[in-house]
């Protein structure tokens, strides 16, 4: 959903709500019949506000969330990915035809795992995982032609 409140200020919003279930199997993968689809969060939203307090300034934020998942499709708790949340901000200032912007992103610097791998046998802990990438800053120059 869009809202533009007026020629300054917009807010968007978007939630996803997803259940899964295996409900059928081969004889190999009986034991999934039941168990979610890896890698689907049951619930996942971002909000997004844009906002130019004067003509050549624009001020954006944007906020996403996901609910845990499992990341294997024997929905294994050792690979269990938890929720996460992560915030990304950005500030322009716009000259003819030239923009200055900096930004951050992943603003609390938030360790938001993507991915684990399958437990190690010994430990259940997983040998490896992918994580989101940690808070960056950028600042930047664009020139239109």
């Amino acid at each position: 959903m869009n809202w533009r409140f007026d020629k300054t200020l917009s807010l968007t919003v978007a939630v996803g709500l997803l259940g899964t279930e295996i409900i059928r199997t081969d004889a190999e993968s009986a034991g999934l019949e039941g168990n979610e689809f890896d890698r689907s969060p049951h619930f996942s939203g971002s909000a997004a506000i844009d906002w130019k307090p004067i003509d050549r300034v624009r001020i954006s934020a944007q906020v996403r969330r996901h609910s845990p998942y499992f990341t294997d499709p024997e929905n294994s708790p050792e690979v269990r990915v938890r929720s996460s949340l992560r915030i990304d901000a950005r500030a322009q200032y716009d000259l003819e035809r030239v923009s200055l912007f900096a930004q951050v992103r992943n603003v609390f610097d938030a360790l938001n795992m993507l991915d684990l791998s399958d437990p190690d046998p010994l430990t259940s802990l997983p040998q490896s995982g992918e994580s989101e990438d940690p808070r960056t800053f950028a600042a930047g120059l664009e020139v239109r032609f």
